[in-house]
């Protein structure tokens, strides 16, 4: 439960593993152990790791709780807000790209 709650977190970021490794100052081989169960992060690094993903420690160990529910339900809100912010600016990218290609169209049949 640990390593699905921290993969989640993680990528919540916009980071990846080799950066937030970086942060812990860790291999990543070891973050990737952590997300897939294989071993647990220290109460060292989980203080570590609870700093710089701004979450309180209980998010990553608590199995059911109110905190657990709202953490959640943050991060899933900053999930849907990063990929409607994304296509806004994919959709802005698409105008901009239209607007370019027809003024190459109108200066190439003004020659």
């Amino acid at each position: 439960m640990l390593g699905k709650k921290l993969k989640i977190a993680i990528i919540n970021t916009g980071i990846s593993q080799e950066e937030f490794a970086k942060k812990l100052k860790i291999n990543r081989a070891l973050v990737s152990q952590w997300i897939t169960g294989f071993r647990n992060p220290s109460m060292k690094n989980l203080d570590k790791i609870s700093k710089i993903l701004e979450l309180p420690i209980s998010y990553f160990i608590e199995e059911k709780s109110e905190n657990k529910t709202n953490i959640e339900e943050i991060l899933i809100k900053k999930l849907e807000l990063i990929d409607k912010t994304e296509k806004n600016i994919l959709l802005e990218i698409k105008k901009l790209n239209d607007k370019i290609l027809s003024l190459e169209k109108n200066l190439t049949a003004d020659d």
